[in-house]
């Protein structure tokens, strides 16, 4: 067998899928944060900037509270941090280059794939540039610009980008002899996997891609499962022990997360058994047609299992497993990538309801199950290879390419800020609450927070039951200058999360400025309470008791401000007044 790896176009084409891939999504550079979770995760949060222990104790302890359980996302976001402080680009570098990297590890596995194919005597040059048509329909798709624009959404190229590393370790131990070279091999697959599940544990698919790969191409199983009974078979399937462990530990995270943050709860047991065909089907829609892209997809009538818009695209994706497991034999490559695109969308598919009532489909939920229709396609295309009309399936595929790319380009600046998301989701005719809660904060944000009234009152009225909407309406009062007001939705706030160490931080603040120390002092004392490394409620609580003469105690808030966030400069400036006033 030829060293595809080392033949010519290989080394010529990945830089071509980074160029190109880094191309379509150049406008992300010039994005900035934006107010839907971004402002919650980066904006408002301290707890990641920087590297010391307490940022390290809760990206490893703490970060689940915001939802997944990603320390080693938040470590790369904390050493972005060190090197460029608040300013989005760096962010926005980083999405970017995972981005490009995840391009360049797809094409190489697309290319080892192909190399191992039945049919070896392909031409070197088709078989290189089937595999970058494979990797740049994956990257220049338009539905990858969420996951690359939008900072809270980078950690699916990172998990993606480990997932990606392990299939090609895994690779190169399958179709390699040398017994120490197998081992290293092995164990750097079982590592990189366990990265991506710390980056974000979306690859449960793993283990079954891994069994995939054995049979077909490193044909190291047959495909016949009743046909793994013998030693050699048993031995190769307890290969994917550690891999199987750290599945496990993957979805025992994402079920925690439920428990840690509001609970498991939303529509009915037997609608989250029909969702992921819903969102199966709606998302190979969106990629074969990948048009009204939006922020999210809701249904407009919510989960109701009557409503043809669910279940008809659930019985369709039904449809489309049985036709794949009844011709699974006449075409195993479809079938598999079938199986790895419906598996890879589970964990993000609604099986799990994430928040009260909610069913949201996002874009960037298939980064993942992506790689395998491009993969397909891609295959496809060197069928065609020996064919002699092989050069105009190679020149539509170029073109369609540009069309994708294009169309990425003007999606990364849909995703500038959160004016051009939100104005734009709402021209299409989307009225769901989130929508209107990131125009609301973009307004207040613009000095307009009368106008974000408007929509944030709407965004209370769709979801009554969660905290957000009231604190942005707090928010927005208090903005106005009217506290009296902005206390009335901040308790609305807490009656529904009163475990929100930001809502009392600030009510804190508001009872602060109209002169009420003392109950301001119980407020940041119970936000210091409820989240002991929010540094701003640190800071505000020492402030309080130094106005009150409790300089010993203000003193003692301060540096615990500085130990969050050592880059706190008013806390260091109000620490050293208060040492030089004892």
């Amino acid at each position: 067998m030829r060293n595809i790896w080392k033949d010519g176009p290989s080394r010529i084409l990945p830089l071509a899928v980074a160029a190109a891939t880094a191309i379509a999504f150049l406008p992300s550079l010039r994005n900035g944060f934006i107010n839907l979770d971004d402002d919650w995760n980066f904006t408002f949060n301290q707890h990641y900037r920087g590297l010391s222990w307490p940022q390290l104790r809760w990206m490893f302890t703490g970060s689940i509270a915001l939802g997944n359980y990603n320390p080693l996302h938040w470590l790369v976001l904390g050493t972005v941090y060190q090197f460029w402080g608040m300013n989005p680009l760096g962010y926005h570098l980083m999405g970017l280059g995972l981005h490009v990297l995840a391009a360049v590890l797809f094409y190489f596995i697309a290319l080892r794939i192909f190399s191992l194919g039945d049919d070896v005597s392909q031409p070197e040059w088709a078989v290189a540039a089937c595999a970058a048509a494979a990797a740049l329909l994956f990257s220049l798709h338009p539905l990858r610009a969420e996951a690359v624009c939008w900072v809270s959404a980078e950690h699916y190229p990172l998990s993606t980008v480990c997932f990606m590393a392990s299939v090609i370790f895994y690779l190169r131990y399958g179709s390699t002899n040398a017994a120490a070279s197998r081992r290293r091999w092995y164990w750097f697959s079982v590592a990189a996997f366990a990265c991506s599940q710390l980056a974000l544990p979306i690859g449960e698919t793993l283990p079954l891609l891994l069994l995939l790969l054995d049979v077909y191409p490193l044909k190291r199983l047959n495909p016949d499962p009743r046909r793994w009974r013998d030693s050699e078979a048993r031995k190769i399937l307890w290969e994917k022990a550690p891999f199987l462990l750290l599945t496990l530990l993957g979805l025992a995270t994402a079920f925690s997360r439920f428990f840690v943050t509001r609970g498991v709860h939303g529509y009915p047991l037997s609608a989250c058994f029909v969702m992921p065909w819903h969102g199966a089907s709606f998302g190979l829609i969106k990629t074969l047609i990948p048009f009204d892209l939006r922020v999210n997809y809701q249904p407009a009538n919510g989960v109701d299992l009557s409503d043809p818009a669910i279940w008809v695209p659930a019985v369709a994706a039904v449809a489309l497993t049985a036709l794949a497991a009844l011709y699974h034999r006449r075409q195993p490559a479809i079938a598999a990538a079938w199986a790895f695109y419906f598996i890879a969308l589970l964990p993000v598919s609604g099986l799990i309801p994430s928040r009260p009532g909610a069913y949201i489909l996002g874009d960037r939920y298939s980064y993942l199950p992506g790689l395998s229709i491009a993969l397909l396609a891609g295959a496809g295309l060197l069928r065609l290879a020996r064919r002699r009309y092989f050069a105009l399936a190679l020149s539509c595929a170029t073109i369609l390419l540009i069309g994708l790319g294009t169309a990425s380009w003007r999606q990364s600046r849909t995703w500038h800020d959160a004016d051009t998301l939100f104005d734009d989701a709402i021209a299409k005719g989307q009225d769901d609450a989130w929508v209107h809660l990131g125009k609301g904060y973009a307004l207040i944000t613009d000095g307009k927070p009368d106008q974000a009234l408007t929509h944030l009152e709407k965004t209370a009225r769709l979801e009554s039951n969660m905290m957000q909407p009231f604190y942005a309406l707090g928010y927005a009062e208090d903005k106005l200058g009217r506290p009296q007001e902005a206390l009335h939705y901040f308790d609305m706030a807490l009656a529904r999360d009163p475990n929100s160490a930001v809502v009392y931080n600030a009510v804190g603040s508001i009872l602060a400025s109209t002169g009420k120390m003392r109950e301001a002092a119980v407020c940041f004392q119970r936000a210091v309470l409820l989240d002991p490394d929010h540094a701003g409620a640190h800071l505000n609580l020492g402030l309080v008791l130094e106005e009150s003469g409790k300089l010993e105690e203000a003193a003692a808030q301060f540096r615990a401000a500085l130990a969050i966030n050592p880059s706190l400069t008013e806390a260091r400036r109000n620490l050293d007044l208060t040492l030089s006033h004892r």
